[in-house]
């Protein structure tokens, strides 16, 4: 499933929390891409699974989780 459409209309929250994360967005989708997003990006709703959000929630600054799925391939470093 693309969720790409989805990405360009996040609400202002996943913005302004304290523990922050830089997403890429590469192979396999349709325009690849970087954002620093917060912890509440990270849910079901926008096609992540429940394992996949407690590995990110886990990570500790500067640490980073690799994630494959049929969508693509995205790698999520915290940045704070």
């Amino acid at each position: 499933m693309d969720y790409s459409a989805a990405y360009n209309n996040l609400p202002i929250s996943f913005f302004d929390e304290e523990k922050m994360f830089e997403v890429r967005w590469g192979r396999g989708y349709v325009t690849p891409k970087t954002l620093e997003v917060n912890e509440s990006f990270f849910t079901e709703d926008m096609g992540y699974e429940v394992e996949d959000i407690e590995k990110i929630n886990e990570l500790d600054i500067d640490e980073m989780v690799y994630i494959a799925d049929l969508s693509g391939e995205q790698i999520i470093r915290r940045i704070e």
